[in-house]
């Protein structure tokens, strides 16, 4: 399977191009857009590495240490009102999913051993 082909990848790819299009330019709390933008990069990146077979249990490791990360930061910006509730809702609902599909691909990996 293709990265771009990957479901796993295509959701981290999704939240975080949605992600910039809404706090890119955060004026209002800059340092907050600035972690949820890190935080959002880094899942995606982890994720491709991962697939590409870069280490993939620790990436995905890592993978889910950022997305832990950056649903902390996600509910700071709505509380900084750089997200609303509704965007809140819906990140965080991506973002479930892409956990979901770390844990999988964890358990499938132990399983393999």
């Amino acid at each position: 399977m293709k990265m771009d082909e990957a479901p796993i990848f295509i959701r981290a790819y999704d939240l975080h191009g949605w992600l910039l299009d809404r706090i890119g330019s955060a004026a209002k709390s800059p340092e907050v857009g600035r972690a949820v933008l890190h935080h959002s990069r880094a899942l995606l990146e982890t994720v491709s590495l991962a697939l590409s077979r870069f280490d993939t249990q620790g990436r995905l490791i890592e993978a889910d240490e950022h997305a832990t990360l950056l649903r902390v930061h996600l509910r700071l910006a709505r509380d900084k009102e750089l997200l609303s509730d509704r965007q809140l809702v819906y990140a965080n609902g991506e973002l479930r999913d892409v956990g979901r599909q770390i844990g999988g691909w964890l358990r499938r990996l132990e399983t393999v051993k």
